[in-house]
């Protein structure tokens, strides 16, 4: 019996030390590439920073790739950017109404009269759809909102977009939109 467990051992010993073998190449290896890259921090820190940057593009080209296929790009959602619009024409239309105390000024301006003041830019004026943005004021609240048409270009019909609109309601008129 000793003889079967001396033998054993004997190949326990020889697997370590084969092993221990290969620990020193492949640690040889790793010192050998610190050497080329620097420090083991800056090893890591390339690795980050290719994870950081190499990830999210290949979800973008993922998302280009899936999207062009099937003829469409990656974008938010018009009824979104209609909404993020709408706030922006009426802090805009909030601005008019905070500092043009001027006598012949309109209460309420339009979104032209915004743009033409350069308190809008033109760029934003128009809704995703390709219409203006229309303006409603509250006369001695101070009170201004914008709103959209929607994509069916008819005001008072349930896809309107309001600067004001709670996000749960905007998300059910996309959902009716649809």
């Amino acid at each position: 019996m000793t003889d079967v467990y001396r033998d054993h051992a004997e190949a326990a010993r020889g697997e370590l030390l084969a092993l221990r073998r290969e620990r020193q190449v492949i640690d040889a290896q790793i010192a050998s590439i610190e050497r080329e890259l620097g420090s083991k921090r800056e090893v890591r820190g390339l690795v980050a920073r290719c994870v950081a940057v190499g990830v999210p593009a290949a979800i973008l080209v993922a998302c280009g790739w899936w999207s062009s296929s099937r003829g469409f790009i990656c974008r938010i959602p018009r009824y979104h950017v209609a909404w993020r619009g709408a706030e922006a024409v009426q802090q805009a239309g909030e601005l008019w109404v905070g500092t043009s105390s001027c006598e012949g000024e309109p209460p309420c301006p339009s979104v032209e009269r915004l743009v033409q003041a350069k308190m809008l830019d033109p760029n934003k004026a128009n809704d995703p759809w390709g219409r203006p943005y229309r303006l409603a004021c509250e006369e001695g609240a101070d009170r201004v909102w914008a709103y959209s048409l929607g994509s069916d270009g008819l005001a008072h019909t349930a896809d309107d977009i309001a600067s004001d609109m709670p996000r749960q309601n905007l998300n059910a008129v996309a959902e009716r939109s649809r």
